[in-house]
């Protein structure tokens, strides 16, 4: 476990589930068990076995049940809080931006997907994001996706592109040398991004800030195709997941 008291973690906990379902219609995709464990139960976990100790989630979709859950559990014993988004769905920049005043408190911050399961060591990525001075420091594979971001040979951020559609947007869509990745939703943000951005609606999403932003300050890839990871937003990875976590969730 690194050192990372000074950093913060937010769990994106608001989605409403749809891809899962039936599983998601009388309860929060945070609270669906994988396994032994719910998936926010494995997020947190993860984000405290690598010394984020100051955690909040955002809730939306059942929140109440996530609100009674995290009291039920003491707070899994770290400083967490939650952010409401009860009124209103915040996609992930409104989330994330909507928590600035918890996350603006350290110098950097780790954004985590409460459905991503992976054992993608966050101290490397971490001590990555600080040596390179970057803005923002996203997980990424070369996996198959319907979307991609686009990074030159120097793992700056410079385009997003659709697979299924072909549209490009971004700031270099001219260079054919750029790579897809697909994101793993995971990120490491300086907050000094707060300062840098404002946004014109409350609710918006996160990549197309970070390709503005990426104009002019350095947005990097963190290649981790060696490590497991798995998006459980679909039922057919819940059972794969759980087996997993099972057998290999030590923390």
């Amino acid at each position: 476990m690194g050192n990372n008291g000074n950093i913060r973690g937010m769990i994106l906990a608001a989605g409403m589930g749809t891809r899962l379902d039936s599983y998601t219609r009388h309860q929060p995709k945070a609270l669906l068990r994988v396994g032994r464990y719910t998936l926010l139960e494995q997020a947190v976990k993860k984000l405290i076995s690598h010394g984020i100790t100051r955690i909040v989630v955002n809730v939306h979709h059942h929140a109440q049940q996530v609100r009674e859950y995290i009291d039920r559990e003491g707070g899994f014993g770290v400083d967490m809080e939650i952010s409401g988004e009860e009124d209103r769905l915040l996609d992930t920049g409104g989330g994330i931006f909507h928590a600035a005043s918890f996350l603006s408190r350290a110098q950097h911050c780790v954004v985590y997907n409460v459905d991503v399961v992976s054992n993608i060591d966050l101290d490397r990525m971490i001590e990555k994001h600080r040596a390179s001075g970057a803005l923002v420091t996203l997980a990424v594979r070369e996996r198959k996706s319907s979307r991609y971001l686009l990074f030159d040979e120097n793992g700056r951020l410079r385009a997003w592109k659709d697979d299924g559609t072909g549209e490009i947007k971004g700031n270099d869509t001219r260079n054919r040398r750029l790579v897809p990745l697909a994101f793993s939703g995971i990120h490491v943000l300086s907050t000094e991004i707060f300062n840098l951005y404002t946004a014109d609606e409350p609710s918006f999403p996160i990549i197309p800030v970070y390709l503005e932003l990426a104009r002019t300050h350095p947005v990097l890839a963190y290649p981790h195709n060696g490590d497991v990871w798995m998006d459980v937003g679909k039922p057919s990875r819940i059972e794969e997941a759980g087996n997993w976590l099972n057998e290999n969730m030590k923390y």
